[in-house]
């Protein structure tokens, strides 16, 4: 009787605990998509910053657009498109964005489809802030919440 017992136990706690895991992991792969997708903007942005910096230094202004640089909006997978949204053909700060492709397109999550990180520097280029325009916060990597990098330490990581 105490072996039966044992093994509806056993029984009764793996259905409770399959659904459990199930939605668990499914939840854990959609926010790590969503940190994925978002990864890439910020490595759209900090990919198109070295170009723009040298451009700055031989010119001395910004350029117009992404485009006279990059030959492309340098747009990805899960990236419309990357643009210099403040500062283009200016002397003082610029602002880069990366805008992510809408919720119909690609299936992207509408917590950041359609949503944007920005690449901001106010010093010519030596350093520069990773923020988000309107992406939530969870889903950006560490590297750009807020954060500061240096043109002589290299690019903001991910």
């Amino acid at each position: 009787m105490k072996s039966r017992r044992e093994l509806l136990t056993i029984i009764a706690v793996v259905v409770v605990l399959i659904p459990a895991l199930y939605v668990y992991l499914n939840f854990s792969s959609r926010e790590s998509m969503r940190r994925a997708e978002v990864s890439e903007a910020v490595a759209l942005l900090n990919h198109v910053r070295e170009p723009i910096i040298e451009y700055f230094n031989s010119s001395k202004k910004w350029p117009e657009s992404v485009e006279q640089i990059m030959g492309s909006g340098g747009g990805g997978i899960y990236v419309r498109s990357v643009v210099i949204s403040k500062g283009a053909g200016g002397t003082g700060e610029i602002e880069l964005n990366a805008t992510m492709w809408g919720e119909n397109i690609l299936k992207l999550d509408p917590q950041v489809a359609g949503k944007s990180v920005q690449l901001s520097s106010s010093d010519n280029g030596k350093s520069w802030v990773c923020r988000s325009a309107d992406v939530p916060p969870e889903y950006l990597p560490a590297s750009c919440q807020g954060s500061v990098a240096s043109e002589k330490k290299g690019v903001v990581r991910e």
